[in-house]
């Protein structure tokens, strides 16, 4: 509503007057002056609503609500993604589980800022969290006896990250750390989910009593869980078996038990000491030899480090045997060398610290590093971090000078170690024994039988070097201890799925037993899996192992990327049958697994019915043609198929159809009457393809009468003579090709144009929503549609004073347009006007007619009020 001259709306504006005017009924003069305005009213009603209201309505746009995306289900069960490094072999009279590995878990299910947990308190923050289930979200449990059915010790968290980076005070925190706990040293996020780069250390009472004679130690099982809440939940439930939220990490990396003593029946081995507590006194007097990070720098004890830096006493190593009188007992000396990740799945020698395996030979024995439990003996050998006149670990270069990442004092520069090689950023030192008898003789202990145990680098005196198969670098690896580990800005390349590349999606198989191909990483394994189908794999979760399907094999990718598994299935032999398949990285024995490829899916049997696509091209007509379609203009039909073999028929037909009537018609084949023969074709190859054809106007304008929208369907044959089932795609395609045909009525008057548009050949009405273009003598235009009975009509534009020629055309809903019809029109100039006339969108006339009436009524009331007091004067009241 516009305002009105006050400002105030129009209707409060009229309101005003009416109260006025009642007042004014009550005086003598007023009724005269009532009458008066009421005819006022009467006459400005019509003209005061074309002034002040406004010609547009008001239009609010509202944004359509998003549609609902579908969401891949995600997998909350937590999964072992990469062991790192694990202290395997547990000394059964005391020792420790030391552990690093990637935890993989849904994206945002642990907050790796949560506050530390105090031992006693239930692990992890399962206490007062919010409902999300947010807040830490983690709990590690471990069985410290090594039993499956022992209580459950859980490990507190030790909080090391803040804004989700290591921190320098966390570093710290960690390396003082002395009782059994766990930390987070990195998230790094890929997709739905979060890599956790996990440290734990516990307790083990590992107390099974294991056979002494079996060398190497007795393999025994081990039950560490982490576990995860359900979302929404506000706890853990506590489980020990591997449930939808639970996984026992260590389910395939079993522990090599030690019996704690030797004698006369035999021995294990000789062990390596990992440390325990403060035995030995390291840096900070924590375990700082264990998970170590570097990434921000240190600041522990009497030493502030820079990026990378390692504190000197942080790593040691300590072998020795329970019996100095059993053959074979004594550790003389030993082998140490870091190794580091690359590439996410190489073990290579740490070039800037230990580029081969570097021995200690123990000439002197003076001292004591533990202080306690392992004291030095004839029977042990050791690195002492505080007697640097020992072959410590500090100096580990050619002749006992320091290698060019580290400095004499025994501080370690892992940046630049692992800058040098473009590592990944975790390192571990391993270590081997020299072991002797007695009397300092090696008769027997390098044996076939027993050298991996006693003297395992017999074979490789240099450790793991450059050039080494994977298989090689595996033994080696296998037979030392770990008993070291460090980070510095550890990232963590993800094992990418393989590709099923042959057969095509959707292709035929000309055999029962195909050939599944495709590409992955060299040297990695590939497992091909087939759809079961009682139990579907589902897209959005291919990786349910409920519907992981039928194993039909493995095959390792050659050194070009490339694989192949035979199906040897007989039962295959019709239908279809789908296909997907994951890639792992050996590692140590263990698996690490992609997600699964693309369901690929094998079809066996009859052809598969062809694809039309409905985005169909029709031409139209166009105006610069005089509203005919241009020269060589056709209807482009277009698919897919996917013969089996060379030499298919692919024959395309259209019926008559409408939205109303698409499924009867559908469900009905198509008679030959409505093949369109242009688009009949042999297909020169087998699998999928691309087809099209380009169908003359003429076919489906000789048609139109019939109607101009149709359903398109495809089939092939095959050279036996054998049919595949028709599209199924049920979309109709309007084929309008056909300008409206525009005419011009003679007109009587200088008011209306008026004509006809109609559709050939019908003579119909047509396309009552063409738009019609009027062109005026001026250069003005107007425009209007066709109505429902084939009419249309236009306002002459007020004012027009120009005579000439009048053009028209029209443009359709399909884009057709008209070419142009003409009329002369004749307009005679207006014999007189008004002052402030113009052309009928002005509102000078209407507001020059206002004022006309105003003045007009105006001098009427004034004459009949001069008469009414007169006659008041005289007594005559009406």
């Amino acid at each position: 509503m516009q305002a009105g001259g006050n400002g105030e709306p129009v209707h409060i504006t009229l309101r005003r007057a009416v109260i006025m005017v009642t007042k004014a009924k009550q005086t003598r003069q007023g009724k005269a002056v009532w009458c008066a305005l009421c005819a006022i009213a009467i006459t400005l009603a019509p003209l005061l609503g074309a002034v002040f209201t406004s010609p547009l309505a008001a239009v609010t746009a509202q944004a359509d609500e998003p549609g609902t995306q579908a969401v891949e289900p995600i997998d909350y069960k937590p999964k072992l993604y990469k062991m790192l490094g694990y202290n395997k072999q547990i000394d059964t009279s005391e020792d420790e589980i030391r552990m690093d590995f990637v935890l993989r878990v849904a994206h945002g299910q642990i907050n790796t800022n949560a506050a530390d947990n105090t031992k006693g308190e239930i692990a992890s923050c399962a206490t007062g969290v919010s409902p999300t289930g947010r807040s830490c979200g983690l709990k590690l449990m471990y069985d410290k006896h090594g039993t499956s059915s022992g209580g459950l010790d859980e490990l507190k968290y030790i909080s090391t990250m803040a804004g989700g980076l290591a921190t320098a005070v966390g570093a710290a925190k960690w390396a003082k750390n002395v009782a059994d706990s766990y930390t987070i040293h990195s998230l790094i996020q890929n997709g739905a989910y979060d890599y956790l780069s996990i440290s734990i250390e516990g307790d083990a009472v590992y107390d099974n009593g294991p056979d002494k004679t079996v060398l190497g130690g007795v393999t025994i099982q081990q039950y560490i869980y982490a576990e995860v809440k359900a979302p929404g939940a506000t706890s853990f439930t506590g489980s020990r078996v591997d449930s939808p939220y639970v996984t026992n990490i260590a389910a395939n990396y079993p522990a090599k038990l030690y019996n704690g003593s030797c004698d006369s029946s035999g021995c294990n081995g000789p062990r390596a000491f990992v440390g325990y507590d403060g035995i030995p006194a390291m840096t900070g007097g924590g375990q700082p030899n264990w998970g170590m990070v570097t990434d921000n720098g240190l600041a522990i004890g009497s030493f502030s480090l820079g990026d990378g830096w390692a504190p000197p006493k942080t790593f040691f190593t300590y072998w020795y045997n329970p019996s100095g009188s059993y053959p074979c007992s004594r550790v003389s000396d030993y082998y140490f060398q870091w190794l580091a990740l690359k590439n996410g799945k190489d073990w290579v020698p740490v070039s800037d610290l230990t580029p081969k395996a570097q021995p200690v030979w123990q000439v002197s024995r003076n001292g004591d590093p533990t202080s306690g439990l392992y004291g030095v003996n004839v029977n042990g050998a050791f690195n002492s971090p505080a007697l640097l006149d020992q072959h410590i670990i500090s100096l580990q270069g050619p002749l006992g000078t320091p290698s060019p990442a580290q400095l004499a004092d025994g501080s370690i520069n892992f940046k630049k170690a692992k800058d040098t090689q473009g590592l990944d950023g975790y390192f571990k030192l391993v270590t081997w024994p020299v072991t002797t008898n007695a009397d300092g003789s090696t008769t027997g202990c390098a044996t076939p039988a027993n050298k991996s145990v006693y003297n395992p680098l017999t074979d490789y005196p240099n450790g793991v070097t450059e050039g080494m198969t994977s298989s090689e670098i595996d033994s080696i690896i296998s037979t030392g201890w770990t008993i070291d580990t460090a980070y510095y800005k550890y990232t963590l390349p993800v094992v990418d799925p393989p590709v099923i590349t042959t057969p095509a999606d959707n292709a035929y198989s000309p055999t029962t037993h195909p050939t599944i191909e495709g590409t992955g990483i060299p040297g990695h394994i590939v497992y091909l899996y087939a759809e079961d189908p009682s139990k579907p794999i589902v897209s959005g979760n291919p990786d349910d192992p409920d519907t992981r399907g039928r194993y039909v094999g493995q095959a390792t990718v050659d050194g070009n990327g490339h694989w192949s598994i035979v199906d040897n299935d007989n039962a295959v032999s019709n239908g279809q049958v789908r296909y997907h398949a994951w890639q792992t990285e050996q590692d140590s024995g263990s698996e690490i697994a992609s997600i699964f490829s693309i369901i690929q899916t094998v079809k066996f049997g009859v052809d598969p019915a062809p694809v039309v696509n409905p985005a169909i091209t029709v031409p139209h007509t166009k105006r610069a043609e005089n509203g005919q379609l241009q020269a060589g203009a056709k209807v482009h039909i277009s698919g897919t198929a996917v013969p089996y073999v060379a030499g298919d028929t692919l024959k395309v037909y259209a019926s008559h159809a409408t939205a109303g009537n698409v499924a009867a018609i559908a469900s009905t084949p198509p008679s030959e009457s409505d093949l369109i023969g242009e688009c009949t074709q042999t297909l020169s190859a087998a699998g999928s393809q691309n087809w099209a054809c380009d169908v003359s106007p003429s076919y489906f304008l000789d048609q139109a009468a019939s109607g101009e929208t149709y359903l398109f369907r495809a089939k092939l044959v095959n050279t036996a003579g054998v049919e595949s089932g028709f599209s199924t795609d049920t979309t109709v395609v309007t084929v309008d090709m056909t300008s409206t045909q525009l005419a011009i009525l003679d007109t009587s008057d200088f008011e209306t144009l008026r004509g006809t548009g109609y559709r050939l050949p019908t003579g119909s009405a047509g396309d009552t929503a063409a738009t019609i273009t009027v062109k005026w003598p001026d250069n003005s235009q107007s425009t209007t549609t066709v109505d429902g009975d084939g009419t249309w009509s236009v306002a002459v534009p007020s004012g027009m004073t120009t005579s000439g020629t009048v053009y028209v055309t029209a443009d359709d809903t399909q884009t057709n347009e008209a070419g142009w019809v003409s009329r002369y029109l004749d307009v005679s100039p207006p014999v007189k006007s008004l002052p402030f006339t113009g052309d009928h969108s002005s509102t000078v006339p209407i507001v020059a007619g206002i004022v006309a009436a105003l003045l007009t009524i105006g001098f009427g009331i004034y004459l009949y009020i001069g008469y009414a007091m007169k006659q008041g004067k005289a007594g005559n009241d009406p």
